[in-house]
């Protein structure tokens, strides 16, 4: 497939990408930072990956992966895709990070799946692509309570 460009809306800076690579991004911000796209497997799926700033800590945000559920057009966290895509999607998810940070690099990330299925999920998928990652961000993975995890990302 030829390669196409990926518009960053924050820098006007092009990323040179393949369509293998990952899905093409839109972003909006508002309160939150949302970055939309739609995910190609068995179906296709409306994604949203939000960053929402914790009241807490002004310098952290939290991080939400949603589908946009079919019947109500809510966002959703609960809902399981298993759409077949997930190398595509998990660097998806890479460059709305990497955009982020361009503008934010003091923010940190901070993140969580919703059952113990999704931690495993996110600590494998982390491990395995350590590799093309670990050059640009510090993931943390803090334990609490056995199957609990607080993944934390910052930009090195």
């Amino acid at each position: 497939m030829p390669p196409y460009v990926f518009l960053d809306s924050w820098n006007s800076a092009y990323l040179l990408c393949t369509m293998e690579q990952h899905y093409p991004v839109h972003y909006r911000s508002g309160e939150t930072h949302q970055f939309w796209f739609v995910s190609v497997g068995r179906r296709n799926v409306i994604k949203c990956v939000q960053l929402d700033l914790l009241e807490v800590n002004p310098d952290v945000y939290n991080l939400c992966l949603y589908d946009v559920d079919e019947d109500s057009g809510e966002l959703s966290d609960s809902l399981v895709s298993n759409n077949g895509d997930l190398p595509k999607l998990f660097s998806t998810i890479a460059v709305c990070l990497k955009s982020f940070f361009y503008n934010y690099s003091f923010a940190s990330i901070s993140f969580q799946g919703n059952t113990v299925s999704r931690n495993r999920l996110y600590r494998m998928w982390i491990s395995n692509f350590k590799p093309y990652w670990q050059d640009e961000f510090d993931i943390e993975v803090q334990e609490n309570n056995g199957n609990e995890f607080v993944f934390i990302i910052k930009k090195k």
